[in-house]
Protein backbone atom coordinates (compact mmCIF):
# COMPACT_ATOMS: atom_id res chain seq x y z
CA UNK A 1 0.00 0.00 0.00
CA UNK A 2 1.31 3.45 -0.94
CA UNK A 3 0.51 6.30 1.46
CA UNK A 4 0.86 10.06 0.98
CA UNK A 5 1.27 12.20 4.09
CA UNK A 6 -0.03 15.69 3.27
CA UNK A 7 1.45 18.16 5.74
CA UNK A 8 5.03 17.77 7.01
CA UNK A 9 4.54 19.30 10.46
CA UNK A 10 5.32 17.54 13.72
CA UNK A 11 2.62 14.87 13.43
CA UNK A 12 3.00 14.39 9.67
CA UNK A 13 6.75 13.89 10.03
CA UNK A 14 6.30 11.60 13.04
CA UNK A 15 3.76 9.32 11.35
CA UNK A 16 5.62 9.41 8.04
CA UNK A 17 8.93 8.54 9.69
CA UNK A 18 7.44 5.76 11.80
CA UNK A 19 5.69 4.19 8.81
CA UNK A 20 8.81 4.50 6.65
CA UNK A 21 10.95 2.89 9.37
CA UNK A 22 8.46 0.01 9.45
CA UNK A 23 9.03 -0.60 5.75
CA UNK A 24 5.93 1.07 4.33
CA UNK A 25 5.94 2.97 1.03
CA UNK A 26 5.30 6.55 2.20
CA UNK A 27 5.61 9.97 0.55
CA UNK A 28 5.60 13.33 2.35
CA UNK A 29 4.12 16.38 0.64
CA UNK A 30 3.98 19.99 1.78
CA UNK A 31 3.92 23.41 0.15
CA UNK A 32 7.11 24.37 2.01
CA UNK A 33 9.55 23.24 -0.69
CA UNK A 34 12.65 24.28 1.29
CA UNK A 35 11.51 22.05 4.14
CA UNK A 36 10.90 19.12 1.80
CA UNK A 37 14.38 19.53 0.30
CA UNK A 38 15.83 19.44 3.82
CA UNK A 39 13.85 16.29 4.69
CA UNK A 40 14.88 14.60 1.46
CA UNK A 41 18.53 15.50 2.05
CA UNK A 42 18.97 14.62 5.70
CA UNK A 43 15.84 12.71 6.76
CA UNK A 44 13.66 13.12 9.83
CA UNK A 45 15.51 13.34 13.14
CA UNK A 46 13.17 11.57 15.57
CA UNK A 47 13.89 11.73 19.28
CA UNK A 48 11.96 9.36 21.54
CA UNK A 49 10.94 9.93 25.15
CA UNK A 50 13.89 7.91 26.44
CA UNK A 51 16.29 10.22 24.59
CA UNK A 52 17.18 7.83 21.77
CA UNK A 53 17.63 9.52 18.40
CA UNK A 54 16.84 7.90 15.06
CA UNK A 55 17.46 9.40 11.63
CA UNK A 56 14.86 8.15 9.14
CA UNK A 57 15.28 8.88 5.44
CA UNK A 58 11.93 9.75 3.88
CA UNK A 59 10.63 10.22 0.36
CA UNK A 60 9.16 13.61 -0.50
CA UNK A 61 7.30 15.17 -3.41
CA UNK A 62 7.42 18.91 -4.01
CA UNK A 63 4.48 19.31 -6.38
CA UNK A 64 1.07 17.68 -6.67
CA UNK A 65 1.59 16.83 -10.33
CA UNK A 66 4.76 14.92 -9.41
CA UNK A 67 2.93 12.52 -7.12
CA UNK A 68 2.35 9.05 -8.51
CA UNK A 69 -0.96 7.26 -7.75
CA UNK A 70 -1.35 6.42 -4.06
CA UNK A 71 -3.86 4.29 -2.17
CA UNK A 72 -4.55 6.79 0.59
CA UNK A 73 -3.73 10.31 1.75
CA UNK A 74 -3.24 10.95 5.45
CA UNK A 75 -4.15 14.60 5.90
CA UNK A 76 -2.24 16.27 8.74
CA UNK A 77 -2.42 19.94 7.78
CA UNK A 78 -3.77 22.57 10.17
CA UNK A 79 -7.53 22.99 10.06
CA UNK A 80 -7.31 26.50 8.63
CA UNK A 81 -5.57 24.97 5.59
CA UNK A 82 -8.12 22.21 4.96
CA UNK A 83 -9.93 24.03 2.14
CA UNK A 84 -6.81 24.77 0.10
CA UNK A 85 -5.30 21.36 0.85
CA UNK A 86 -8.49 19.64 -0.37
CA UNK A 87 -8.35 21.73 -3.54
CA UNK A 88 -4.78 20.58 -4.18
CA UNK A 89 -5.44 16.94 -3.32
CA UNK A 90 -8.39 16.81 -5.72
CA UNK A 91 -5.79 17.03 -8.52
CA UNK A 92 -4.16 13.73 -7.54
CA UNK A 93 -4.28 10.90 -10.02
CA UNK A 94 -6.73 8.11 -9.19
CA UNK A 95 -9.20 8.16 -6.32
CA UNK A 96 -7.26 7.64 -3.09
CA UNK A 97 -8.96 7.51 0.27
CA UNK A 98 -8.55 10.69 2.33
CA UNK A 99 -7.89 10.15 6.05
CA UNK A 100 -8.16 13.24 8.25
CA UNK A 101 -6.46 13.19 11.64
CA UNK A 102 -6.85 16.94 12.09
CA UNK A 103 -7.85 19.04 15.07
CA UNK A 104 -10.74 21.48 15.28
CA UNK A 105 -14.23 21.72 13.83
CA UNK A 106 -15.34 21.78 10.21
CA UNK A 107 -12.66 19.66 8.54
CA UNK A 108 -14.93 16.83 7.38
CA UNK A 109 -17.52 19.31 6.10
CA UNK A 110 -14.87 21.03 3.95
CA UNK A 111 -13.56 17.71 2.66
CA UNK A 112 -17.09 16.66 1.67
CA UNK A 113 -17.19 19.63 -0.69
CA UNK A 114 -14.41 18.01 -2.74
CA UNK A 115 -14.65 14.27 -2.12
CA UNK A 116 -17.49 11.75 -1.80
CA UNK A 117 -18.19 10.35 1.66
CA UNK A 118 -17.15 6.85 0.60
CA UNK A 119 -13.56 8.06 0.12
CA UNK A 120 -13.33 9.83 3.48
CA UNK A 121 -12.24 8.61 6.90
CA UNK A 122 -11.55 10.73 9.94
CA UNK A 123 -10.36 10.36 13.47
CA UNK A 124 -8.17 11.65 16.25
CA UNK A 125 -4.71 10.87 17.50
CA UNK A 126 -3.49 11.18 21.06
CA UNK A 127 0.15 10.88 20.11
CA UNK A 128 2.29 13.78 21.30
CA UNK A 129 4.99 15.24 19.08
CA UNK A 130 6.50 18.67 18.56
CA UNK A 131 8.95 20.14 16.11
CA UNK A 132 12.10 21.77 17.44
CA UNK A 133 13.12 22.81 13.92
CA UNK A 134 12.09 21.62 10.45
CA UNK A 135 12.25 17.83 10.46
CA UNK A 136 13.65 17.70 14.00
CA UNK A 137 10.84 15.96 15.87
CA UNK A 138 10.46 15.05 19.54
CA UNK A 139 7.99 12.23 20.24
CA UNK A 140 6.81 13.44 23.62
CA UNK A 141 3.97 11.08 24.45
CA UNK A 142 2.21 7.95 23.29
CA UNK A 143 -1.52 7.51 22.92
CA UNK A 144 -4.10 5.72 20.83
CA UNK A 145 -5.32 6.90 17.44
CA UNK A 146 -9.01 6.34 16.62
CA UNK A 147 -10.33 6.07 13.07
CA UNK A 148 -13.82 5.77 11.55
CA UNK A 149 -15.28 6.10 8.04
CA UNK A 150 -17.80 8.74 7.00
CA UNK A 151 -19.66 6.01 5.10
CA UNK A 152 -20.70 2.95 7.13
CA UNK A 153 -20.00 0.76 4.09
CA UNK A 154 -16.26 1.52 4.51
CA UNK A 155 -15.84 0.16 8.03
CA UNK A 156 -13.63 -2.66 6.72
CA UNK A 157 -11.32 -0.03 5.20
CA UNK A 158 -11.06 1.71 8.57
CA UNK A 159 -10.02 -1.61 10.08
CA UNK A 160 -7.39 -2.06 7.37
CA UNK A 161 -5.86 1.39 7.91
CA UNK A 162 -5.95 0.99 11.70
CA UNK A 163 -4.08 -2.31 11.41
CA UNK A 164 -1.53 -0.66 9.12
CA UNK A 165 -0.80 2.15 11.58
CA UNK A 166 -0.75 -0.29 14.49
CA UNK A 167 1.79 -2.47 12.69
CA UNK A 168 4.06 0.58 12.40
CA UNK A 169 4.11 1.18 16.14
CA UNK A 170 1.32 3.78 16.10
CA UNK A 171 -1.45 2.24 18.24
CA UNK A 172 -4.72 2.64 16.35
CA UNK A 173 -8.28 1.40 16.79
CA UNK A 174 -10.98 1.40 14.13
CA UNK A 175 -14.44 2.46 15.20
CA UNK A 176 -17.84 2.13 13.46
CA UNK A 177 -19.20 5.09 11.51
CA UNK A 178 -21.78 5.84 14.22
CA UNK A 179 -18.93 6.66 16.62
CA UNK A 180 -17.29 9.29 14.40
CA UNK A 181 -18.97 12.33 15.98
CA UNK A 182 -18.04 11.04 19.43
CA UNK A 183 -14.38 10.58 18.39
CA UNK A 184 -14.13 14.08 16.91
CA UNK A 185 -15.93 15.84 19.75
CA UNK A 186 -13.91 14.02 22.40
CA UNK A 187 -10.65 15.21 20.86
CA UNK A 188 -12.06 18.70 20.27
CA UNK A 189 -12.96 19.09 23.94
CA UNK A 190 -9.59 17.76 25.11
CA UNK A 191 -7.77 20.19 22.80
CA UNK A 192 -10.00 23.09 23.83
CA UNK A 193 -9.07 22.56 27.49
CA UNK A 194 -5.33 21.99 27.09
CA UNK A 195 -4.07 23.91 24.08
CA UNK A 196 -4.99 27.55 24.78
CA UNK A 197 -3.91 27.38 28.42
CA UNK A 198 -0.59 25.77 27.55
CA UNK A 199 0.03 28.68 25.14
CA UNK A 200 -1.15 31.41 27.51
CA UNK A 201 1.03 30.15 30.37
CA UNK A 202 3.86 28.90 28.08
CA UNK A 203 3.98 25.52 29.83
CA UNK A 204 4.09 21.90 28.78
CA UNK A 205 0.98 19.76 29.09
CA UNK A 206 1.92 18.07 32.36
CA UNK A 207 2.10 21.38 34.24
CA UNK A 208 -1.56 22.16 33.54
CA UNK A 209 -2.87 19.19 35.52
CA UNK A 210 -0.31 19.57 38.32
CA UNK A 211 -1.08 23.25 39.02
CA UNK A 212 -4.23 23.98 41.02
CA UNK A 213 -5.18 27.13 39.11
CA UNK A 214 -4.71 25.76 35.59
CA UNK A 215 -6.39 22.50 36.56
CA UNK A 216 -9.48 24.47 37.68
CA UNK A 217 -9.43 26.49 34.45
CA UNK A 218 -9.28 23.33 32.37
CA UNK A 219 -12.18 21.85 34.32
CA UNK A 220 -14.33 24.93 33.64
CA UNK A 221 -13.59 24.70 29.91
CA UNK A 222 -14.48 21.00 29.89
CA UNK A 223 -17.77 21.50 31.74
CA UNK A 224 -18.87 24.18 29.31
CA UNK A 225 -17.72 22.23 26.26
CA UNK A 226 -19.52 19.08 27.37
CA UNK A 227 -22.74 21.06 27.87
CA UNK A 228 -22.50 22.30 24.27
CA UNK A 229 -21.81 18.78 22.96
CA UNK A 230 -24.73 17.35 24.88
CA UNK A 231 -27.03 20.09 23.57
CA UNK A 232 -26.02 18.96 20.05
CA UNK A 233 -26.98 15.40 20.91
CA UNK A 234 -23.44 14.02 21.29
CA UNK A 235 -23.46 11.21 23.84
CA UNK A 236 -20.56 12.38 25.95
CA UNK A 237 -20.14 12.99 29.68
CA UNK A 238 -18.08 15.33 31.81
CA UNK A 239 -16.40 12.43 33.62
CA UNK A 240 -15.27 10.86 30.32
CA UNK A 241 -13.79 14.07 28.93
CA UNK A 242 -12.22 15.21 32.18
CA UNK A 243 -10.49 11.85 32.55
CA UNK A 244 -9.32 12.08 28.93
CA UNK A 245 -7.85 15.53 29.64
CA UNK A 246 -5.99 14.27 32.72
CA UNK A 247 -4.78 11.17 30.86
CA UNK A 248 -3.53 13.31 27.97
CA UNK A 249 -1.71 15.66 30.34
CA UNK A 250 -0.07 12.66 31.99
CA UNK A 251 0.84 10.73 28.84
CA UNK A 252 2.12 13.84 27.05
CA UNK A 253 3.48 15.63 30.12
CA UNK A 254 6.62 16.79 28.29
CA UNK A 255 4.77 17.85 25.15
CA UNK A 256 4.48 21.37 23.80
CA UNK A 257 0.86 21.44 22.63
CA UNK A 258 0.45 22.24 18.94
CA UNK A 259 -0.88 25.68 19.88
CA UNK A 260 2.10 26.44 22.11
CA UNK A 261 4.49 25.19 19.43
CA UNK A 262 2.83 27.46 16.85
CA UNK A 263 3.12 30.48 19.14
CA UNK A 264 6.77 29.72 19.89
CA UNK A 265 7.49 29.70 16.16
CA UNK A 266 5.37 32.73 15.30
CA UNK A 267 2.78 30.81 13.31
CA UNK A 268 -0.98 31.02 13.02
CA UNK A 269 -2.80 28.78 15.50
CA UNK A 270 -6.00 26.74 15.42
CA UNK A 271 -7.74 28.57 18.26
CA UNK A 272 -10.49 29.83 15.94
CA UNK A 273 -11.50 26.30 14.92
CA UNK A 274 -11.03 24.74 18.37
CA UNK A 275 -12.31 27.12 21.05
CA UNK A 276 -13.84 29.38 18.42
CA UNK A 277 -15.62 26.38 16.94
CA UNK A 278 -17.24 25.71 20.31
CA UNK A 279 -18.29 29.34 20.63
CA UNK A 280 -20.00 29.20 17.23
CA UNK A 281 -21.60 25.83 17.99
CA UNK A 282 -23.03 27.28 21.18
CA UNK A 283 -24.45 30.32 19.38
CA UNK A 284 -26.10 28.09 16.77
CA UNK A 285 -27.89 26.39 19.67
CA UNK A 286 -28.93 29.71 21.25
CA UNK A 287 -26.36 29.24 24.02
CA UNK A 288 -23.30 31.15 25.17
CA UNK A 289 -19.82 29.84 25.89
CA UNK A 290 -18.39 32.44 28.28
CA UNK A 291 -15.44 30.30 29.45
CA UNK A 292 -14.29 29.67 25.90
CA UNK A 293 -14.93 33.29 24.90
CA UNK A 294 -12.83 34.42 27.86
CA UNK A 295 -9.94 32.07 27.11
CA UNK A 296 -9.91 33.27 23.50
CA UNK A 297 -9.66 36.89 24.65
CA UNK A 298 -6.85 36.01 27.06
CA UNK A 299 -5.11 34.13 24.27
CA UNK A 300 -5.31 37.14 21.92
CA UNK A 301 -3.77 39.35 24.60
CA UNK A 302 -0.99 36.93 25.55
CA UNK A 303 -0.10 35.29 22.26
CA UNK A 304 0.93 37.08 19.10
CA UNK A 305 0.45 35.06 15.94
CA UNK A 306 1.07 35.62 12.26
CA UNK A 307 -0.74 34.22 9.23
CA UNK A 308 0.54 30.94 7.84
CA UNK A 309 0.26 30.36 4.11
CA UNK A 310 0.62 26.59 4.30
CA UNK A 311 -1.22 25.02 1.34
Amino acid sequence: MKILIAGAGAMGCYIGARMTAAGQDVLLYDTDIAKLMLLEDRGVYLEEQDGTLEIIRVQTRQRINEIEPVDAVLLSVKGYSTYTAAQSLSELAGQPDIISLQNGMGNTELLLERFPANRLLAGATYQGAFEISPGNIVHSGGGTTYLAPLDAAREAAAQQYAQLLDSCGIPCEAQPQRQLDHILWRKLLVNAAINPLSAIYRVRNGVLAANEQTRAEMEALVREGVAIAQAKGIGISFDEIWQAVLDTCEKTADNHSSMLADIERGRQTEIDIINGGLVWAARELGMRAPEHEKVMLRFREACAQTPNNQF
